[in-house]
């Protein structure tokens, strides 16, 4: 039994020494590799004659790690895409490193082998003693009516260190002619012409040769003028006005390089010339091209194309730096704009302009010949010297911009003059830099420490509360704060002095201190407010307003530059005065929901349309939307140019404007609605409370009874 064992235990030991001797020599079929050296040639098989031979790329045989005196032979066929083998013509020997006996069917190899058509040849050599040895040469062979793809040479029968493979050595391709413009097609105009480049890029060597001609003829009203080439191996020329003709020479049969041709395109005949895209017709003689259509120019008018990289949001009320992202104003065909005449570029008059930024080089010499801004710093004019002629002029920069502090809206820039056609553009968007909920609440006249509900402030983005400035409110004459409310931040990052949030001397505006700026648009509440309402405030809305230099710094009440006659972003409804002015007469209207009629002053009287809800409004038509509070009908207008409501009542105008939420008082935005005016079946309905309330009347609404009453002072 141990006399088994150890017989075994040394067969083991046997077997595993016999194997470490195997791993540790390299196979010789890991050694070899087949590479193309040089380019693979491309050819037309039915361009090709019964005697034209076609040249493969240079084949390398490389043999890395090589074995010394070790005895390699393969097999060497070529085979077309199909698979089928084509007939070798000649075998070509072109170099060899670390070789010896280099042989080919058994002859020695050292220069070109004629192989009379044979179907194969075998290639043998002996690896010397350096690490790697290789071997470089090429076949020849007729490539007539070769199925189009791949020709590979393959590499079979191997043995020592060659291994069977395959490379590609050359490709059947057809003959045709790759016709393109290069660059993109200039724009010209009535009177500018301009150079087009057009390229031929020969698929293979003969696509273009002697006598072979490509045509690119203009659509009726173009011309070509003033036609030239490369002269590598083909002449541009020009046949009745329309046609180029490129036309291949003696030297186009061995040629497969590109060959480049210009002529300027221009306008014959504006009554007949198409605008747009100047698309020419694509022919040849003797060769086939790869396109019948070619865009070698567009046609325009004389005109500017305006437009801005991005519309960027900017806090209005702020001096600040704030620019607009890039204007450009480019022309679409050179000499748009006229020389010596002014283009301006114009922006709405609650915009100035601090500076230009970022211009190039077009734009700053532009306005040196009388250009500019404007007194009022909303008008830019730009004079130019001469007209462009070879080249489009491209104006580029970007507007550093102070916006008026109750403002929000589109910032529309009109740009025209000198030629060019005015065109609206919106280049940025005012934000306000804080918004207000506030939540209505009814106090007396004459009374004191009357609470109010709370008041939220929110950031329109970070950081529109700037550090060391102050957010105050600001009450009406007659309204004062009976104590210093209390002021938290709700959301955000926002910074406040805590301990230093004060009322003003007189307590009619709270002023809060911001310690640092957002990162994260913030909300500021204020609560337990209390107010003082001394006898001389009228009935209807006690409008507050958002101030301070933490919201609005381009204030001056005698602006200059970039300042404003504005200290206020907006106003809002604090609170609502509830009893009148002793000995003030009160009259009252009642409509109900779906019907069309109400009661005035105990009168019933009949309306066209009913009165509705809509997103939780009640909406009433214009003029017995006025009429309900007391206004005849000749102090309500409706201007369908502008699509505006205005209601004068007493000294009070209110406007609101079809589709905007924005609430207008004496000219002056004073709140944002949460629903806009509208039209139905051919009336303008307004939304009631914030309309009827701005003219100082009550307005309540009975859930039970569906009926909205009013209470206005006659």
């Amino acid at each position: 039994m141990r006399k088994a064992r150890n017989s075994k235990l040394a067969l083991l030991l046997v077997l595993t020494m016999l194997a470490t001797l195997f791993v540790a020599i390299p196979t010789a079929s890991a050694a070899a590799t087949y590479t193309a050296a040089t380019k693979v040639q491309k050819f037309d098989p039915a361009t090709q004659t019964d005697t034209d031979l076609v040249t493969s790329a240079t084949v390398q045989i490389k043999i890395d790690p090589a074995i010394a005196n070790q005895d390699s032979i393969t097999l060497v066929e070529i085979l077309d895409s199909k698979g089928s083998v084509v007939d070798i013509a000649y075998a070509v020997y072109v170099s060899s490193a670390n070789l010896s006996n280099v042989k080919i069917d058994g002859n020695d190899w050292s220069g070109s082998y004629n192989a009379n058509g044979a179907k194969k040849v075998k290639i043998s050599f002996t690896a010397g003693s350096q690490d790697t040895a290789q071997l470089n040469f090429y076949v020849q062979f007729k490539g007539k009516d070769l199925p189009a793809g791949d020709v590979k040479l393959n590499f079979f029968g191997t043995s020592g260190q060659l291994i069977s493979g395959s490379v590609v050595v050359a490709q059947a391709v057809g003959g045709k002619v790759d016709v393109k413009v290069v660059g993109d097609p200039p724009s010209i105009g009535e009177d500018v012409s301009k150079q087009v480049r057009i390229r031929l890029t020969p698929a293979v060597k003969g696509s273009f040769a002697y006598g072979n001609k490509v045509k690119i003829k203009l659509p009726a009203g173009f011309k070509w003028t003033s036609e030239g080439d490369d002269a590598t191996y083909a002449a541009a020329s020009i046949e009745g006005e329309r046609t180029l003709v490129l036309t291949g020479d003696t030297r186009g049969k061995s040629q497969d390089a590109i060959c480049d041709f210009w002529a300027n395109v221009s306008v014959s005949d504006s009554n007949v010339a198409k605008k747009g895209d100047v698309e020419a017709t694509v022919d040849a003689e003797g060769t086939t091209v790869s396109q019948s259509s070619l865009i070698v120019a567009k046609y325009a008018d004389y005109e500017a194309a305006v437009k801005v990289d991005s519309v960027k949001e900017l806090l209005a009320g702020k001096a600040s730096d704030q620019k607009t992202d890039k204007i450009r104003i480019e022309e679409k065909v050179p000499g748009t704009i006229l020389p010596n005449r002014n283009l301006t570029i114009e922006l709405p008059t609650w915009v100035k302009i601090d500076s230009y930024s970022d211009a190039n080089t077009t734009f700053t010499t532009a306005y040196t010949n009388g250009g500019g801004l404007n007194s009022d710093r909303n008008k830019i004019t730009l004079r130019f010297d001469s007209a462009s002629t070879s080249s489009e002029y491209k104006m580029e920069f970007k507007l550093k911009l102070s916006i008026q502090a109750n403002k929000t809206g589109d910032i529309t820039a009109v740009v025209k003059g000198a030629g060019v056609p005015e065109t609206s553009l919106v280049i940025a968007k005012a934000v306000a830099p804080v918004t207000v909920t506030a939540t209505d609440a009814t106090i007396k006249i004459g009374a004191k420490d009357q609470a109010v509900n709370d008041v939220v402030i929110t950031e329109g983005k970070a950081g529109a509360l700037v550090k060391d400035g102050k957010l105050n409110i600001e009450l009406p004459s007659g309204v004062t704060f009976a104590s210093t409310p209390s002021v938290s931040v709700t959301s955000g990052d926002l910074e406040l002095k805590n301990s230093s949030i004060q009322l003003s001397s007189d307590s009619s505006t709270l002023e809060i201190p911001v310690k640092s700026e957002s990162l994260k648009a913030s909300t500021v509440k204020i609560s337990g407010i209390k107010l003082n309402v001394d006898r001389t405030v009228p009935e209807g809305a006690v409008m507050a307003k958002i101030c301070g230099n933490a919201v609005v710094d381009n204030y001056h009440s005698s602006p200059t530059g970039t300042q404003f006659n504005v200290d206020y972003v907006t106003k809002f409804a604090i609170a609502t005065v509830g009893t009148p002015a002793p000995g003030v007469t009160k009259g009252s209207a009642v409509f109900t929901l779906g019907q069309a009629s109400y009661v005035l002053n105990g009168q019933t009287v009949s309306m066209p349309v009913a009165p509705y809800v809509k997103n939780g409004r009640t909406y009433l038509p214009l003029r017995f939307c006025g009429n309900a509070i007391g206004i005849s009908d000749a102090n309500i207008w409706w201007d369908s140019a502008t699509k505006t409501a205005t209601l004068k009542k007493d000294n009070t105008v209110v406007q609101v404007k079809l589709g905007s939420q924005a609430l207008y008082v004496n000219g002056v935005q004073v709140t944002t609605m949460d629903v806009a005016p509208e039209v139905k079946d051919g009336y303008t309905m307004l939304p009631i409370r914030p309309v009827l309330e701005a003219l100082g009347a009550k307005v309540t609404f009975d859930a039970a009874t569906q009926a909205v009453s009013i209470e206005y002072k006659e």
